[in-house]
């Protein structure tokens, strides 16, 4: 148990500590290779603010409990992609580099506000998030923007703190995710 409890707290004075050094290009395609390892740990919120939301609180805590620990203490866990809204898809590398496998899980299922056809507008992100879509279909409209983004099964995407966007379910969603 006071194993566990240091790991926690030298994780979460590392996090607190560090700042993000790179993004990822935001596109389609695949970065080269050697960009794909993040040269330092994540944050646990955004620099926006100085508050931290509190279901952002509770994140370290539902990594670990998901198993994620193990990878942690092996350099790998996640980390922000993107500063900006951005959806990409995601390579295995990726996958296994930000341990993705290990985060938590939500899904709309179990969500009437979250129903397939549902339009959820001016929606803001309280919180920076990055999902990686395990199954469903979802329609982002960006606020004051007329542009459509779909998220598929097998994309990342990262939606900065303060965010601000139009969303509809097209079909029932289910992602792992990260909020930072």
């Amino acid at each position: 148990m006071q194993s566990t409890m240091s790991w926690i707290l030298a994780f979460l004075l590392l996090v607190l500590l560090a700042q993000p050094s790179w993004a990822f290009t935001p596109s389609r395609k695949n970065p080269p290779s050697s960009s794909l390892i993040p040269q330092s740990p994540t944050q646990l919120h955004s620099t926006a603010s100085s508050e931290i939301h509190p279901a952002v609180q509770g994140w370290p805590e539902k990594y670990a409990t998901q198993g994620g620990q193990l990878a942690s203490s092996q350099g790998r866990g996640p980390r922000i992609l993107h500063t900006e809204f951005t959806v990409q898809p995601a390579t295995e590398y990726q996958k296994y580099q930000l341990n993705v496998d290990h985060w938590p899980i939500w899904t709309t299922s179990d969500k009437p506000k979250w129903t397939v056809g549902n339009q959820n507008k001016d929606k803001i992100m309280p919180y920076g998030e990055l999902s990686f879509m395990i199954s469903g279909v979802l329609e982002i409209i960006s606020y004051g923007q007329n542009k459509v983004i779909l998220v598929q099964a097998g994309d990342f995407v990262t939606f900065p703190q303060g965010f601000q966007a139009s969303w509809r379910v097209l079909e029932e969603v289910t992602w792992h995710y990260y909020l930072y």
